[in-house]
């Protein structure tokens, strides 16, 4: 299968044409100073209509809205009395008190001097026939006016400057261009409309938009929600869709003065207006069934339901105002449709829309918990009221604090299974991430074989998302290439094409941002021109989801590669941090691999050495240390950015991690100096009493701490030559022992006496001493009898220390009553050799 993709790569065959960057929508100077020039013309028509519609306010007004060729528009608020039932919208007032009317002035001046509450005859035309209705005259309040033309204004800002604002940032966008002339034409039409009941000064600009509004609705319903420019196809009906507004604005503008002329053209503006409103929300729907693009998927269903939300209604209020021939008001659609631009511009913008099912999903969670909660009150309140109707008990204060006691005990459970509601019924998940991530962080701890690592990963992601293909590739550190490691779906096993460079252009932008590449990205570069490029060539052909970067110490040592799900669902958020946390165990697991490997070249170097063969016989006793603490930090430090912890487990968390570093530190210190190589010593003249009280000193507050009483008895006093952080490194590791050996308190003594040509030193203490089957292996390397942690390697570094200084190390002890270790030095040594090294 991947012998297939690769080959249709490099034939050229692709499943999407690439658009000419030359050819895209202009940018640049030519995009600013179009933007601006429409900015500055959509903020003075903004301020005009402002200034206007604020002198509204305190004015008598007929109790409904006429325009300026005498038509009483579709608007109303439900406490106007000329509107309630709706029979004169779309009519003509042709005469006032049986006066007939000369003009829109004369029906304003008729008016003036009118008081609120005066019934007014009003005589209408409509279908040609007339009919009388009295109606009060009314005062337009603040309320009025914010409910009217502030939700015009506001509605007209928001589309303005969402389509502004999606286009300056993307202006080779088909989408961000269609919302841009949306946003442009129902701004407009928004603020114009505030114009239309008085002084009338853009009627003719108001109806041009309205005419225009359907094609622009159109455009983006044939666009949205794609990148590149369309096709020739959707351009002819683009342009149908404009020619038809074209058509409908000229009819328009000729019949605006007649009455019935300018019904027919209205009702078919508003009948097209509605109709493209449908067709934008169900061609949302088709496209999202049709579709295999996640960045089409996800931008759709984000924006599904902002568009069900802002649009559904109006859409329906608009058609059946259309068929009531204008006797329904259309301006309540304005309570909504704001939110769509707003969602709309996010979808277009945002490519990355992962985050969208976070805030979908914690919706969803809280609707429904709440929902619970609040029937479990109402059943509680009805079933008490009823059994204890005489006492009414609900209304008693003392009923909050059992209840308060309940929903203390069931919200914490009641809240994990609504949780498990959620993502099983929004994002289809049925698996536990957080049980199945910590037992494979415990499993991985245990393998050291690179190919068991890799399966133990696929096989996860097999269970928990089950993508069709998945690939981990690895970095060749020696021909810096990243190759395929392992593959489930894929035939990588007789292909050699698929090697990425380290300097590859996504290999750069992995490590540029260290984070994840989702399909968005993938899609968004290859739209963008750059399918020159090999690997992205094939991660678009094999429709990739998601490519998690595999990061160790800032440097890439390979990525995860997943297609599409075998459900045919898409990926969400949780899918995402999954697949993070496991390649962050396969990362943690291949670099401990990579040690291990190391070690073991040690190791067989170590063995061709003579001194070290016993180190060269134990490696893998030293690797399996080393490894433990290594996997065992990282893995717990992991879990603990991954999980709700509280504070007490996190803090039991971080004793475990520094207690590992410390074991780390100590096993190293005793490696070292085991396994060094090099046997030189620094020889010199030292004091023997400053020796021992410096070495002492450092000792006094564990001591202290252990109710330990030191001795120190020195026959030989003077100076003796040895070297002095050698012989430290030895005191050091005896003293340590005999403490460890009386955790509840002792007696310590250190003594020293001339023996022939040597000076004898014996440490004593009155510890639990060694069992006798021990006394003999004591010296020996790796051996830590009863004592936990350790390399065991102490007392054979101190007996290769007093052996090279010529002098010898024995022990005594009793079980139960203490141990007494013996050590001499040559005496002489220092005469054959002052200040001289030794190897």
């Amino acid at each position: 299968m991947l012998n297939t993709h690769i080959k249709d790569i490099q034939t050229g065959k692709t499943e999407r044409s690439i658009t000419n960057p030359d050819v895209r929508i202009n940018s640049g100077s030519k995009q600013i100073v179009f933007t601006s020039v429409c900015s500055v013309l959509f903020l003075s028509l903004l301020f005009v209509v402002l200034v206007n519609s604020i002198k509204w306010i305190n004015r008598p007004f007929h109790n409904f809205l006429v325009m300026r060729n005498q038509v009483v528009a579709s608007i109303g608020l439900p406490h106007w009395e000329g509107t309630k039932d709706g029979i004169i919208f779309q009519s003509k007032v042709v005469s006032i008190d049986n006066r007939p009317i000369n003009g829109i002035n004369d029906l304003w001046n008729r008016l003036k001097n009118s008081r609120k509450g005066e019934i007014v005859h009003y005589t209408f035309v409509k279908d040609n026939n007339l009919f009388d209705k009295q109606i009060p005259v009314a005062i337009f309040s603040y309320e009025d006016f914010f409910l009217l033309f502030g939700l015009y204004i506001f509605n007209g800002i928001v589309f303005f400057l969402s389509g502004y604002c999606v286009y300056y940032m993307r202006p080779k966008s088909a989408s961000g261009l269609s919302l841009f002339v949306l946003g442009t034409s129902i701004g407009i039409f928004t603020l114009t409309a505030c114009d239309l009941y008085s002084p009338y000064w853009f009627f003719n600009l108001h109806v041009l938009s309205e005419a225009f509004l359907p094609a622009a609705v159109f455009h983006l319903a044939l666009t949205f929600p794609y990148e590149t420019i369309p096709s020739n196809k959707t351009r002819n009906w683009i342009l149908l869709a404009y020619l038809t507004s074209i058509i409908l604005s000229i009819f328009y503008e000729l019949l605006i003065s007649w009455h019935k002329g300018y019904v027919i053209i209205h009702n078919l503006c508003t009948f097209y207006f509605g109709l493209a409103l449908l067709f934008f929300v169900f061609s949302l729907f088709f496209k999202y069934l049709k579709t295999n693009s996640p960045v089409v998927k996800y931008r759709i269903r984000t924006v599904m339901w902002g568009a069900f939300a802002a649009l559904f209604a109006p859409s329906v209020i608009v058609i059946y105002s259309a068929f009531r021939l204008g006797e329904y008001p259309v301006n309540i659609i304005a309570f909504t449709t704001f939110i769509f631009p707003i969602v709309l511009g996010y979808a277009i913008v945002k490519r990355n829309l992962f985050e969208i099912d976070k805030i979908i999903q914690r919706s969803l969670y809280y609707l429904i918990l709440s929902g619970i909660i609040i029937l479990i009150f109402s059943l509680l309140v009805i079933s008490l009221n009823s059994l204890f109707e005489d006492i009414n008990l609900t209304r008693s204060p003392y009923f909050l604090v059992p209840f308060t006691i309940l929903m203390v005990l069931i919200v914490n459970p009641l809240k994990d299974r609504v949780q498990s509601l959620v993502d099983k019924m929004f994002y289809h998940i049925h698996a536990d991430y957080q049980k199945i991530l910590k037992e494979s962080s415990t499993k991985l701890t245990t393998l050291l074989n690179r190919e068991a690592i890799c399966q133990h990963i696929i096989e996860k992601i097999n269970e928990v998302i089950s993508p069709e293909e998945t690939l981990l590739m690895a970095l060749d550190e020696d021909k810096q290439l990243y190759i395929p490691l392992i593959s489930d779906g894929f035939d990588v096993s007789k292909s050699d094409s698929l090697k990425v460079p380290g300097d590859d252009f996504i290999v750069k932008k992995i490590l540029e941002t260290k984070k994840e590449l989702t399909a968005f990205d993938i899609d968004f570069l290859y739209d963008s021109g750059k399918t020159d490029n090999y690997f992205l060539r094939f991660l678009y052909k094999i429709k990739t989801q998601v490519i998690i970067p595999l990061i160790f110490k800032s440097e890439l040592k390979g990525f995860l590669i997943t297609s599409r799900k075998k459900s045919g669902f898409s990926y969400h958020s949780k899918d995402i941090e999954f697949l993070k946390t496991l390649a962050n165990h396969a990362t943690l697991s291949l670099v401990n691999w990579q040690s291990y490997e190391e070690l073991k070249t040690a190791e067989r170097e170590l063995l061709q050495s003579e001194k070290l063969k016993l180190v060269g016989q134990m490696a893998n006793m030293i690797i399996h240390d080393f490894k433990g603490p290594m996997t065992s930090i990282r893995c717990v430090a992991e879990f603990i950015t991954i999980g709700s912890l509280s504070k007490e487990d996190i803090k039991n968390y971080c004793n475990k991690i520094m207690g590992e570093i410390d074991r780390l530190v100590e096993m190293s210190k005793e490696l070292t100096e085991f396994s060094g190589g090099s046997k030189k010593l620094i020889f010199g003249k030292f004091n023997i009493e400053a020796f021992i009280k410096d070495i002492t000193s450092s000792l006094e507050e564990i001591l202290k701490k252990k109710g330990i009483t030191l001795d120190i008895n020195l026959r030989f006093k003077k100076e003796l030559t040895f070297d002095y952080e050698k012989m430290k490194r030895v005191f050091h590791n005896i003293f340590h022992n005999a403490i460890e050996a009386m955790p509840n308190g002792g007696f310590l003594s250190i003594s020293n006496q001339v023996n022939d040509e040597h000076i004898e030193f014996c440490i004593t203490d009155t510890g639990k001493g060694i069992p006798a089957r021990f006394i003999s292996k004591i010296f020996d390397p790796f051996f830590t009898s009863e004592k936990t942690g350790g390399t065991g390697l102490g007392l054979c570094i101190v007996k290769d220390i007093i052996n090279n200084h010529g002098g010898d190390i024995w022990v005594t002890s009793h079980e139960g009553h203490g141990t007494a270790f013996y050590l001499t030095v040559s005496s002489g040594l220092g005469e054959k050799s002052s200040g001289a090294s030794a190897a």
